[in-house]
């Protein structure tokens, strides 16, 4: 199902002199324009989706019953861009296919005595700490934990400045420059989505709790293919990153597993704060890693601002931008 044009949507919404459109529907005006002419993709959507977000939270009675949608338009417009994420966004949330047939076979592994029940030996508590927010630290020494308490309290501070700062731009030139930085330009659509994420990420600062776990060592495997008796490869070793999270998902618990580099960067902030930050946006906002560090993230931002929307590197930077000069 396609996305109605620019001008259709304008006709059909119109309501004549004595009934302006308001900032709200101009920014979802501006986001259909962008969307049509930067390209109809997945990445795009999202922009799309904020702006209808903002205006439909607008209006008290909700959108369907404004004015606007006399003929229809509001509906059509919500409908097509379901329609539009049904069809690009990948299915992730769906059962593989094979799923009751790789249950069925492990069942009967397990009857024959050739696959034996996994046990699970859980990790200990940790240090608790709720002084801003509810963080466990597992696997830390004692010098280590100060480190880390340390970058989780710089990335704390950052996702509370980043919030007040994206409610500024616009109103304030270093803000809008700070943004055009990291995002592109600073148009109300792009602004409104990357506030969106933005104030996500502070709440999942403030209420959600999160377990930061030190694995400088660790190395990840992964089965090569769909046999799950496969032969094992070798990911990433802990000693060459500075933190993950299982499939940039959120689980339980919010649980960051961090390598090597989280605490041994010469620069806490870029190191510490940044990874922290970093790897909740892959939490809350399912970011990718198109592209890591300061340069990269800017170039994205220039070059290709609708994967910079997406990216974790650029958020990442953006929050701690707050608290030293970068």
């Amino acid at each position: 199902m396609s996305i109605m044009e620019p001008d259709e949507w304008m006709k059909r919404t119109k309501l004549g002199v004595l009934k302006p459109r308001s900032k709200e529907l101009k920014q979802l005006d501006a986001a259909l324009v962008y969307f049509k002419q930067a390209g109809a993709s997945p990445a795009n959507l999202d922009m799309l989706i904020a702006a209808f977000d903002l205006w439909a939270n607008s209006k008290g009675a909700g959108a369907e019953n404004s004015e606007r949608n006399k003929n229809g338009a509001v509906t059509d417009l919500m409908n097509q861009i379901i329609g539009f994420m049904n069809k690009n966004e990948p299915a992730a949330h769906l059962r593989p296919a094979n799923l009751m047939k790789d249950i069925k076979e492990g069942a009967k592994l397990m009857k024959q005595g050739k696959l034996k029940p996994a046990t699970h030996k859980p990790f200990d508590v940790g240090h608790v700490d709720k002084s801003k927010g509810h963080v466990v630290y597992e696997e830390f020494t004692n010098a280590e934990l100060t480190k880390a308490k340390k970058g989780w309290s710089d990335a704390y501070r950052s996702a509370e400045l980043a919030a007040r700062g994206i409610a500024m731009v616009g109103r304030d030139t270093k803000e809008e420059e700070r943004f055009r930085r990291w995002f592109g330009n600073p148009d109300p659509a792009r602004v409104a989505l990357v506030k969106q994420g933005i104030d996500k990420v502070l709440m999942a600062f403030k209420q959600n709790r999160v377990t930061i776990v030190n694995r400088p060592e660790i190395t990840l495997h992964y089965v090569d293919g769909v046999d799950p008796f496969g032969d094992m490869h070798e990911g990433f070793k802990g000693d060459s990153v500075y933190g993950y999270v299982y499939h940039h998902q959120a689980g339980s618990g919010y649980r960051v597993v961090m390598g090597k580099h989280f605490l041994h960067d010469a620069d806490p902030i870029e190191g510490a704060a940044q990874t922290v930050y970093h790897e909740l946006t892959h939490k809350v906002l399912h970011t990718k890693d198109h592209v890591y560090t300061k340069v990269k993230s800017r170039s994205l931002a220039l070059q290709r601002p609708a994967d910079a929307l997406t990216n974790a590197d650029n958020y990442a930077y953006y929050a701690i931008s707050f608290i030293k000069n970068i």
